[in-house]
Parts: structure tokens; sequence; C-alpha cells
């Protein structure tokens, strides 16, 4: 027996309500796998996209520049726990859930997020192509959910390994509430890892949110894995150990470090003498050497 709620599934296939057993009621595919002991709706066989893109004249639309700006703390931390992708800047951003609100996490992995979600007090529902944690298996660029499913939907570090991003954005505003928040993070100079397919910019996220309908309150260089130097003081960052494969750490700090330390007096510098555009000038080379950038954004009520 399936142990979620299963009246908002439905299947990637036609569309079907899911029953309390994981069978479609339109095809009578069953969706529950015996041996994992969770539903499964990984794709087996293709399916059409219905992407009704709209090519606009203009190649390079201009952006709304305010909302490339520094993540600021929304509100005080309300929860203790947060994990390695997810820190309490960003966390702020989620908002306070009723009592019956659901947030989807979307590419959940183990689960990092499932604690400090349900401490907030939504119910955690995890999706993730290959997980034993997650709540359900399947396919970001078809999610087994109907429309406007969930309140919040929450993606860190999986955008980047999502071979039809547009369509999965897509999907996220479709399962989105009116008024839904999507937050996350999306990979930018990090380094190449699992299967990794688009590291977005800060023009291609913004692209990417605004091309699926959504309203964007922020885009900003995330510093759980920070810009530019491959390297910070506490470590070599993997593009310092791919640069330099073989070598000891110790080696690896001192040949980035350098790089680091110049780049941080360079703009020290020139604060003191510029104090007008010298936080703007610094944001704009974060943006330009960001490892990740995080998101924030909204699906209009309608």
């Amino acid at each position: 027996m399936v142990n979620i709620d299963t009246s908002t599934l439905k299947c990637p296939y036609d569309d079907g309500e899911i029953s309390r057993d994981g069978e479609c009621r339109t095809c009578n595919r069953n969706f529950f796998d015996q041996e994992l002991n969770q539903l499964d709706f990984r794709l087996d066989q293709p399916v059409t996209a219905d992407r009704k893109d709209t090519i606009r004249p203009d190649p390079y639309p201009p952006p709304d520049e305010s909302v490339f700006r520094p993540l600021t703390p929304k509100r005080e931390p309300r929860v203790q726990s947060y994990s390695r992708h997810l820190n309490e800047c960003l966390a702020s951003h989620i908002p306070s859930p009723g009592s019956t609100d659901r947030i989807l996490d979307f590419g959940c992995g183990d689960g990092v997020h499932r604690e400090f979600c349900e401490q907030l007090g939504y119910e955690w529902i995890g999706i993730d192509v290959n997980s034993r944690e997650a709540s359900v298996l399947g396919d970001g660029r078809r999610l087994p959910f109907s429309a406007e499913s969930f309140e919040c939907v929450l993606s860190t570090a999986v955008l980047e390994h999502v071979n039809r991003p547009r369509l999965a954005v897509k999907e996220v505003t479709r399962v989105l509430k009116s008024g839904g928040k999507f937050i996350g993070t999306v990979a930018s100079l990090e380094d190449f890892h699992g299967k990794s397919f688009f590291h977005h910019t800060h023009y291609g996220i913004y692209d990417l949110l605004r091309d699926a309908g959504l309203e964007i309150n922020i885009i900003s260089p995330y510093d759980i894995i920070n810009h530019f130097p491959a390297v910070k003081w506490e470590g070599p960052l993997p593009q310092t150990r791919q640069l330099f494969p073989g070598v000891p750490e110790a080696v690896q700090l001192a040949l980035g470090s350098p790089l680091y330390f110049l780049y941080r007096v360079w703009f020290a510098l020139g604060g003191m003498i510029d104090q007008r555009d010298s936080k703007q000038i610094k944001f704009r080379a974060r943006c330009a050497l960001a490892g990740q950038f995080a998101f924030v954004a909204d699906k209009n009520k309608e």
C-alpha cells in the first residue's frame, strides 16, 4: 500500500488519477515497486512534451536588472537545522506554511532538507530520479503531480543535472499553486560534477524562470560554493584539484591563494578610492565569477 496521499498524483503518460495501490485509473499501469517499496514514476518509454514556446523577435531581451542583487535574510531564523546546500539566508525566504501546506523538494537526493521543512511545518514531498529517501521516484521533466499541488518548491543544486531544464522549470510552475514560491540554487562556474549538463549564468537562470512564467524576486551569487579563485582560505575547491590533479592539498592551496588574495585586495582598494561604485562593481564581479546562483521566484496569482 502506498504510504503518501495519492490525491494529487497523476500518471506521467496520460495524466490519469492514481489509486491508493499506485495504479493509474486510466491506463491501469501500476507504479508501486514492491522491491523498492516506493512509487516509481520514472519513464520507461518516450512521452511528448507540450512545449508551446514562443520565439520573440529580440534574441536578447533586456532583463530587469533590479533582481540581480545580494541575497539578504528575509526574517529571523525559525529552525536550527539546515543542510549543506541550504544556508540560513536563503532558507529565510521560504514562506511560513499553513496547517496543510506542502513543499516539493525537487531533486531531493538523500532527503537532507526533510527535517528542516518539517520543522517549519510543511508536509515534505521529495522527488528524485534515484533515491531511497524520496517520497516518489520520477522525472523532473514530467512531474507526476496534478496542477497547483504545492505551496512551495525547493530545488538546490539540481537544475544543472537536468538535460531539459526549460521543461523542468515549466513543470515546477505547473505544480505550484498561484502565489506559490520557487526557491533554489543552480551551478554556474562550479566545476563539472555528477553528469551536470547546463551550468547557468545569472542571465541564463533569469531567462529560464521568466520563460516559465514566473515572477523573479531575486537572483544572487550563492556563497556556499564561493566565487572565483577556485580556492578559499580553508582549502582548495574542486576547480583547483582539477587544475593540479595529484598535487598535495597544501600545494594546491599555495597555488590558488595568491589569486584570491589579489582579488580581495583589488576590490578593497577600489572601495577606498570610490566608495560610491565599489559595492556595485564588486557585485558584478561576483556575478561573473559565481560558483552558484540562488534564486527566489513567485507564481503570480491569477
